[in-house]
């Protein structure tokens, strides 16, 4: 994140043929510091309508316009990427996969454990963020607001389909990153990654005691596809019946791997 912030500093600062990502990208003369990826895309999001969009984040994006549009973010040409944007969810699968391929998840890992205990706590997870990094936490919280434009209106949770919970469970994998490569250590860790991220959506900073939309929304029809989304849960849970039976006299502790 660093390093993509300074470069963003550098081009904005740049004349010549930068002036085209500076037209581009004209909100972050004030927001600098906001890597322009992320608040990009959740601007294209709104601008095609993901606020109606029935399974937005969980229903996948078509995968060669994601893979067309993701070459022109690298080649930092937001333009051209906003041409190749056929509709909200190839924005949302782009964002989601984004965040997913940072070196370093948004959550670090120093503090994951704390995150998992402060999955059922509201207060605690709130009060985790502010253990973050500045640039971290600055990307959370952008990450936050914009999720709770999907919850403050139950016109738009009816639209979409996605409450609270739901949207956790699909953007959990882009906050947290389990250590363990154990597949059932995960399984269970997916699950207190959700519950921590819903608590963030309904408690964290900048929920201002809005009422959100917090009621299971109706499942969308939509189909899923796991290796499209790249969400971890669902691949866990393809996996699930393979495992074999686990002794319920084991260690229950969840971050730690099972004996082989």
């Amino acid at each position: 994140l660093e390093e993509l912030v300074s470069l963003q500093r550098q081009r904005l600062a740049e004349g010549g043929g930068s002036s085209l990502f500076r037209d581009a990208i004209d909100w972050s003369l004030s927001e600098p510091d906001l890597p322009w990826v992320p608040a990009f895309l959740a601007d294209e999001i709104q601008r095609l309508g993901g606020l109606s969009t029935e399974g937005i984040f969980r229903a996948p994006g078509d995968t060669d316009a994601v893979n067309r549009a993701r070459t022109q973010l690298e080649l930092w040409d937001p333009a051209g990427c906003r041409g190749q944007l056929a509709d909200a969810c190839v924005a949302a699968s782009l964002l989601k996969l984004w965040y997913r391929e940072l070196p370093e998840p948004l959550i670090p890992q120093s503090v994951y454990s704390r995150a998992l205990e402060a999955a059922n706590s509201p207060d605690e997870a709130a009060a985790l963020l502010k253990l973050l990094p500045p640039l971290n936490r600055l990307v959370v919280d952008h990450l936050l607001l914009f999720l709770r434009q999907f919850l403050g209106d139950p016109a738009v949770a009816r639209a979409t389909k996605m409450d609270a919970a739901g949207l956790a469970v699909v953007m959990a994998p882009s906050l947290l990153r389990c250590p363990s490569a154990d597949p059932r250590v995960a399984f269970d860790c997916a699950r207190r990654e959700a519950d921590f991220v819903r608590a963030l959506l309904l408690h964290g900073a900048g929920a201002n005691g809005t009422p959100v939309q917090d009621e299971p929304a109706e499942v969308s029809a939509a189909p899923v596809s796991a290796p499209e989304c790249g969400d971890r849960i669902e691949g866990i849970l393809a996996i699930k019946n393979d495992l074999p039976e686990i002794d319920e006299e084991e260690d229950s502790d969840p971050t730690t791997p099972a004996a082989e």
